[in-house]
């Protein structure tokens, strides 16, 4: 079973590659960078709730989609 680190890591890359946006393009927009969200989307590392809010806003979705794992969209790689 995943640790929720993990599964939040995937939500994120799967909102991402959906919003059409590269990790570059997201960093910026979250004003995070580049290297921090790709250790969050490979689990690596766990976001502050202030970092968890910037990357909502920057896909312009509520903090909760988020968190919901259970409809994770699969980007078609």
């Amino acid at each position: 079973m995943e640790n929720v680190t993990e599964l939040f890591g995937k939500q994120v890359y799967a909102l991402r590659i959906a919003a059409g946006l590269s990790q570059e393009d997201l960093a910026f927009q979250a004003s995070i960078s580049t290297n921090h969200l790709g250790q969050i989307e490979r689990g690596q590392k766990s976001p502050t709730i202030e970092t968890v809010a910037k990357i909502a806003a920057a896909l312009r979705i509520p903090i909760a989609q988020l968190f919901t794992f259970d409809n994770t969209p699969t980007p078609s790689d």
